[in-house]
C-alpha cells in the first residue's frame, strides 16, 4: 500500500514525493514506501556526536542513564558514551574540548543537501558543517545562506575545476528557462551589478574567511564577471585583471596554510556608466602590507613571489647581479624556493606583460626590478663590533663591496648608506648628534630601511596602476580582499592585527545578515523570532578601545624610552586579567613567558608578545629617509618626499586602525 504516494524529482535530479489524494509534497520518503530495513534502520531517536575528521557523525541515542551519561550508536555500529555535562576531549575530538548539545536529528534529512543553509530543518553546527561538506566532495563549493541571496559560503577545493570562464559567465547572466543554476561567486557579482544599474546605488562584496580560505580566487571571479558583462570602450576592464599579477608578486607569498596568501588588503571600486552600463574607472586601495615578511619567514614559508621570480630568471640575474635565492637572508631562512603548484617563471612573464598592458614605461620598470633586487642585497649586509671614541660600542660593516651593489641597485651613494647602517643622528635639546650603533641595532636599522623601502614602492606601485585605471568616476562596484584569519604554531603581532581586521569584519557580518533576514520577513508578512546575534564588541574594545586597549597601551609602551616586551606584558596582563576573553598563564612570569591568549569569534589564539614593540615601532631613522630623499633617482625622490620639519613616526597599529 502506497497510500497515494509516489516519488518525483525535481529538475536537478532531486527526489520528492507527492500524495495524489491529499497533493501533499514533501522531501522525506514516506513511510508507505520505505522498505522495512529503511524503517529499522531510521528508527529511534538521533543526534551529533563528534566525529575526529569530520567534526559530527550522526549516531542513535541508545540509553539517558542515571549517571547523566548519554550512550549512542553510530552508523558504523561503534558505541560512544557522552560524558554528564557533555563535554568531550580526547581522540574523538582531535585533542579539542568539544561541547556536544545532542542536538536532535532528523536521520532522513541527510539523503539530501540542501544549496540554502536556511533551508535545514534543524539549524546548528553539526548540521550547517555535514552540509557544507556533503556538497564539498560533490564538488558543489557553494552554498547559500538566507533567502536573500546576499551571503554566500565558499570553499576551497584546491583544485582546478571547470566553474569558470567566459562560457559560464553567460550561463549566468542569462540562465536559459527552466534551467536550475547552482550557487555560484558569479551570482554576487551579477546582483551587484544589476542593483547597481536598476537601484542607482553603491554597491559592495565583502570578501572574509581564514587563510587559505580561496579569497583572492573569489575575488578574481568577480572581477572576471564583471569585466565579461560590463566591458568597457577603453578596455579598462583588461587593466583592472592587469593588475592581479603585479600586485600578487609584490603583495602575497606561500604561508603554512596557504600557497598564494595575500600579506596585504585591498578594496577595490570597479566604477560604471549607469547609461551605458559598461565600466569607466577603477580605484585600488591597499591596506598595511605586512613588512616584517620580507625580512623575516617562519618554517615552511616564503618571501613575497616577486624574489623568487626574479633569481629563478637568468636575464634578470645577469642585468642586475643577483645570484639565486638560497644565497640571501631575507629568502633562505626557511628553506622553502619552491611554492606549491605556483610556477614563478611563468608567472614572472605575467608581470611583465601586465605592467606593458598597465603603461609602465621601460625605465619604471627598469627602477622596479633594480630596486627590489637592491633589497635583497641589502639584506646581506652584515656587521661587527667595533669600539668608537670613549670605548662607546659601535659596530662596522662585514663587506663593503655588499654595500656597493646594494646601494648602486636602490639609487643612492654607497658612502652615504654605510654611514646611516652604522650611525644614527638625535636632536637633544636642539643640539645634534651622532651616535654609533652597535651591531644588533645596526642589523635592526638595516632591516627597518629594507622595509620602508619596499612598503613605499608597494605603494607606488598601486599608485601606478591607479593612474592607468583613471577615468569617469560615479556610481560604483566595491570588492574587499582583505587577509582571513589566522591561527598558527607561532602567533606575533601581525597576526594581532589580521585577526582584529577580521574581528571587526565579522562584526559586520553579523549584523548585515540578522537584519537583512529580518527586513526580509518583514516585508513578506512571514512571522519570525527576532535573534539576538553574539556580538564580538567586547573583543574589539579589548584591543583597540583608548586607553586601556591593548594596541594603544603597546603604542605607548613604545613612546616609553625604557619601553619593554615584558612591561607591556604586565601591564595588559593587569588591566585584562578580569576579562574572560583574555588570558595568561599563571606562571607565566616564573616561566619568563610572553604568551597571552584571546578568545576571537573564530577560536582561541595564543600570541607569543615577545618582539611586538620592535614589530610596531616604525624605526627608519630620519638619516635614512634623507638619504633616500636626496637619491638622484626620480622615482626614489617620489617615494621618500622632501620634509620641512622632522618627520613624525607612526606606530603600525595606528596606522592599521586608522586604515580600518
Amino acid at each position: 500500500m502506497t497510500d497515494g504516494w509516489t516519488e518525483k524529482s525535481t529538475i536537478d535530479g532531486l527526489p520528492y514525493y507527492y500524495n495524489v489524494d491529499t497533493e501533499e509534497i514533501t522531501w522525506d520518503k514516506p513511510d508507505a514506501l520505505r522498505t522495512a530495513q529503511e524503517i529499522e534502520e531510521e528508527s529511534g531517536e538521533w543526534t551529533w556526536v563528534p566525529h575526529p575528521k569530520q567534526l559530527w557523525q550522526p549516531a542513535r541515542i541508545l540509553s539517558r542513564n542515571s549517571d547523566g551519561t548519554v550512550t549512542t550508536q553510530t552508523q558504523t555500529g561503534k558505541e560512544i558514551v557522552i560524558p554528564a555535562g557533555g563535554v568531550v576531549e580526547g581522540a574523538l575530538t582531535g585533542g579539542r574540548k568539544v561541547k556536544v548539545e545532542l542536538w536532535p536529528l532528523k536521520i532522513a534529512s541527510l539523503k539530501r543537501a540542501e544549496e540554502d543553509l536556511v533551508r535545514l530543518p534543524a539549524l546548528n553546527d553539526a548540521a550547517i558543517i555535514n552540509n557544507i561538506r556533503i556538497r564539498y566532495e560533490k564538488d558543489e563549493l557553494y552554498t547559500w545562506v538566507g533567502a536573500s541571496r546576499s551571503v554566500l559560503i565558499s570553499v576551497n577545493p584546491f583544485k582546478s575545476l571547470p566553474l569558470y570562464g567566459s562560457k559560464q559567465i553567460q550561463l549566468y547572466k542569462q540562465p536559459p528557462p527552466n534551467t536550475h543554476l547552482a550557487p555560484h561567486t558569479y551570482d554576487i557579482a551579477k546582483d551587484s551589478y544589476e542593483s547597481l544599474l536598476f537601484e542607482g546605488k553603491n554597491q559592495s562584496i565583502l570578501i572574509s574567511g581564514e587563510s587559505g580560505a580561496g579569497k583572492t580566487v573569489c575575488t578574481k571571479q568577480c572581477l572576471n564577471y564583471l569585466a565579461e558583462v560590463a566591458g568597457s570602450e577603453s578596455d579598462i576592464e583588461e587593466k583592472i585583471l592587469a593588475a592581479n599579477p603585479v600586485l600578487e608578486a609584490f603583495g602575497n607569498a606561500q604561508t603554512i596554510r596557504n600557497n598564494n596568501s595575500s600579506r596585504f588588503g585591498k578594496w577595490i571600486e570597479v566604477y560604471v556608466d549607469p547609461v551605458e552600463s559598461c565600466i569607466v574607472s577603477s580605484k585600488i586601495i591597499n591596506y598595511l602590507l605586512e613588512k616584517s615578511r620580507l625580512v623575516y619567514q617562519q618554517s615552511g614559508e616564503r618571501n613575497y613571489h616577486i624574489f623568487y621570480q626574479l633569481t629563478k630568471d637568468s636575464g634578470i640575474r645577469s642585468k642586475y647581479g643577483v645570484s639565486t635565492a638560497d644565497n640571501y637572508r631575507y629568502t633562505n631562512q626557511s628553506g622553502v624556493y619552491d611554492a606549491h603548484l605556483i610556477d614563478d617563471a611563468r608567472e614572472f612573464v605575467e608581470v611583465q606583460e601586465a605592467m606593458d598592458m598597465l603603461k609602465f614605461s621601460d625605465e619604471e620598470k627598469d627602477w622596479v626590478l633594480s630596486l627590489t633586487c637592491g633589497i635583497l642585497t641589502l639584506g646581506n649586509v652584515t656587521f661587527k663590533a667595533k669600539k668608537e671614541k670613549g670605548g662607546v660600542s659601535g659596530s662596522q660593516v662585514d663587506d663593503a663591496s655588499i654595500v656597493q651593489a646594494a646601494a648602486s641597485l636602490i639609487g643612492v651613494g654607497a658612502e652615504e648608506l654605510q654611514h646611516v647602517l652604522n650611525f644614527r643622528s638625535i636632536t637633544v635639546r636642539g643640539q645634534k648628534a651622532t651616535i654609533p650603533l652597535d651591531p644588533e641595532k645596526a642589523r635592526s636599522g638595516c632591516d627597518s630601511l629594507a622595509m620602508g623601502v619596499y612598503g613605499r614602492l608597494f605603494d607606488w606601485l598601486v599608485r601606478k596602476i591607479n593612474v592607468s585605471l583613471e577615468g569617469t568616476r560615479g556610481k560604483f562596484i566595491g570588492i574587499l580582499d582583505i587577509f582571513g584569519f589566522e591561527i598558527f604554531e607561532q602567533n606575533s603581532f601581525e597576526q594581532l592585527c589580521i585577526n582584529f581586521a577580521n574581528e571587526k569584519l565579522q562584526q559586520q557580518f553579523n549584523r548585515t545578515t540578522f537584519k537583512e533576514e529580518e527586513a526580509l520577513y518583514i516585508a513578506e508578512g512571514i512571522n519570525y523570532t527576532h535573534i539576538d546575534f553574539i556580538d564580538n564588541q567586547v573583543v574589539l574594545d579589548m584591543i583597540e578601545k583608548t586607553p586601556q586597549g591593548i594596541l594603544p597601551m603597546l603604542d605607548d609602551e613604545c613612546k616609553v624610552p625604557e619601553g619593554a616586551d615584558s612591561k607591556f606584558m604586565t601591564k595588559i596582563e593587569d588591566i585584562h586579567s578580569r576579562n574572560d576573553r583574555f588570558q595568561t598563564d599563571t606562571h607565566r612570569k616564573l616561566q619568563d613567558s610572553y604568551n597571552f591568549e584571546i578568545l576571537h569569534y573564530a577560536g582561541i589564539v595564543k600570541y607569543n608578545g615577545e618582539g611586538f614593540m620592535v614589530k610596531n615601532t616604525d624605526n627608519l631613522f630620519q638619516d635614512m629617509y634623507n638619504m633616500c630623499a636626496n637619491s638622484e633617482v626620480a622615482q626614489m625622490k617620489e617615494l621618500f618626499p622632501k620634509t620641512e620639519n622632522r618627520r613624525q613616526m607612526k606606530s603600525l597599529s595606528y596606522q592599521f586602525r586608522q586604515q580600518l
